[in-house]
């Protein structure tokens, strides 16, 4: 699981900083693979290979809502990570979320950071291996950074 920490200021004009959590499970990445064309793997690479600005900002807003979600502890004492579609419109409509995306916007290293991050642990070290091989696609930057 990710922790993001983001400041920001709330529709109050109060500054916040909160702590938000994101994860993909196998499960989820399986279904990515097989429900999107070319799957989570083709996707990655689109951002890493396009010049179109609203394809990367479509794939990145997929990316951030899908692994989005809220932990708690339930009655048995076991920390939950709960993600549903009103937990993503909610976190979608705030400044929290404004703030974390124009962050990838602005820069994409943080981008490829958080894309890995959201893996299972297991994952992880495949990925960034992978990665400086030239095997899988790192996102870079497309001009300015």
């Amino acid at each position: 699981m990710l922790t993001k920490n983001v400041k920001y200021v709330d529709a109050a004009g109060n500054p916040v900083e909160e702590e938000l959590f994101f994860q993909l499970t196998k499960a989820e990445i399986t279904e990515m693979e097989y429900s999107v064309k070319g799957g989570l793997s083709a996707m990655i690479q689109k951002i890493s290979t396009t010049k179109d600005p609203g394809t990367v900002i479509a794939i990145a807003k997929e990316l951030i809502l899908k692994a989005y979600g809220e932990q708690y502890t339930d009655a048995k004492g076991i920390v939950r990570f709960l993600k549903n579609q009103d937990i993503r419109d909610a976190f979608a409509a705030t400044e929290a979320y404004s703030t974390l995306f124009m962050s990838f916007v602005e820069n994409v290293d943080e981008f490829n950071d958080f894309i890995i991050g959201i893996m299972p642990l297991d994952m992880q070290a495949e990925i960034r291996k992978a990665q400086a091989d030239g095997v899988a696609p790192a996102i870079e930057a497309k001009g300015t950074k």
